[in-house]
């Protein structure tokens, strides 16, 4: 029990989607408070990026064709009854932690297709073959509809320690499967604390406090959006010009953003450009880390967005946040605050309505900043059951 305690976060990069970051970031920095001395290390999809972000952060390449080319390693490690370890790659790595991490934000939905379901299935099943105890940190899971989806998770999601499950739709899907290692639990990256210098940095993107809207798009809504013909930029132009005929100072951010890469669903800085040209508003044109993302939240008036975890941010600073969504999982957060009615999917965008919707939220900040005061330290506290559930695992000798 005197030997360094080494734990690897899965499904995440602090690069990219920084809802994936302030994840790993908020899990990293609770087991190195509460275990000093605790090596942890990020298995990244953007390993020469996030090198460059990670401080004290253990870094392993761990995109698509690393994993797959782990498989052999992972079955042959299984096979031996783990009494054979690989001496390098990921799996090295893996085979010697005391525990596995996955701190993807959703998984096992229907409709997502088979690489993403693939990428699902191996997070939990390499570490498991290696004989590393696997915790699930709490994320949207199902629905189960799909008979392939079903099967998949039916089988794997048995293999974790713990399973947190973010929301009660998320927690009847699961049920339905009838596992007994799940159990609710709030999102882990409420517990994300930024360090004084990012809230510095911060103050330099937006000096004044509560002055600015914010307006974070999302690539994955753009993209569904235009398969089911619907005019995404449009409506977000026509929403941020009704914001500023009303006088409110609109910036854009990406929340999602990868310097200098193409349009992807991790890099919405393409998109916040093209928004910010139709708009005629400024455009934070960087790639900003998990930290000063959420203090620049924090000092916002209010929040626009699409995605997920900026809408955390928001709940977690007390900035009214208005939600075009296009799951259950954003829903499924804001009903634990009572603040539901602050959420439309996208397939029921009027540029008129949202408007309005938005403007009405404004009108009603106080009322919304006093809901998530109320609500907010049960969501703590909830989300304190994932680095409980994991640090039980890792103090097992």
């Amino acid at each position: 029990m005197n030997r360094q305690r080494t734990v690897v976060i899965l499904g995440g990069s602090l690069s990219g989607n920084k809802g994936a970051a302030s994840m790993a970031l908020a899990v990293a920095d609770g087991v190195r408070k509460r275990v000093p001395g605790a090596q942890c290390i990020l298995f990244s999809p953007y390993a020469l990026d996030d090198r460059g972000r990670s401080g004290d952060l253990g870094v392993v390449p761990f995109g698509p064709m690393e994993m797959i080319r782990s498989i052999p390693a992972a079955v042959l490690c299984w096979l031996t009854g783990r009494r054979w370890r690989p001496k390098r790659g990921p799996m090295a790595v893996l085979a010697d932690a005391d525990v596995a991490v996955d701190v993807s934000g959703i998984a096992f939905m229907d409709g997502r297709g088979l690489a993403t379901l693939g990428y699902n299935v191996l997070l939990v099943l390499l570490p498991w073959l290696a004989g590393t105890p696997v915790v699930k940190m709490a994320q949207a899971l199902g629905p189960f509809e799909s008979w392939l989806n079903r099967m998949a998770a039916s089988i794997i999601l048995r293999l974790p320690v713990w399973i947190g499950l973010r929301g009660a739709g998320t927690e009847a899907s699961v049920r339905s499967l009838g596992l007994s290692n799940a159990e609710p639990a709030a999102d882990v990256a409420f517990l994300l604390e930024p360090p004084e210098a990012d809230e510095v940095a911060a103050s330099r993107y937006l000096p004044t406090e509560r002055s600015v809207t914010l307006i974070a798009p999302s690539a994955v809504v753009d993209r569904a959006s235009r398969r089911a013909g619907i005019d995404y930029i449009g409506t977000l132009v026509s929403v941020i010009h009704a914001l500023r005929a009303a006088g409110h100072r609109v910036q854009i951010v990406a929340h999602s953003a990868r310097t200098d890469a193409p349009a992807g669903k991790t890099n919405d800085l393409p998109l916040c450009r093209e928004i910010g040209q139709l708009a005629g508003v400024p455009v934070l044109d960087r790639e900003i880390d998990a930290y000063e993302m959420r203090e620049l939240i924090r000092r916002a008036r209010m929040l626009v967005t699409s995605r997920f975890h900026a809408m955390v941010s928001g709940l977690a600073t007390a900035t009214p946040t208005f939600v075009i969504g296009w799951s259950h999982k954003y829903r499924e957060v804001l009903t634990e605050f009572g603040l539901e009615e602050w959420v439309v999917d996208f397939r029921e965008l009027s540029a008129e309505d949202l408007a309005q919707a938005v403007l009405d939220l404004d009108a009603n900040a106080g009322a919304y900043r006093k809901a998530v005061e109320r609500a907010l330290p049960d969501v703590v506290a909830s989300a304190e059951k994932n680095l409980e559930r994991l640090l039980a695992v890792l103090n097992t000798p």
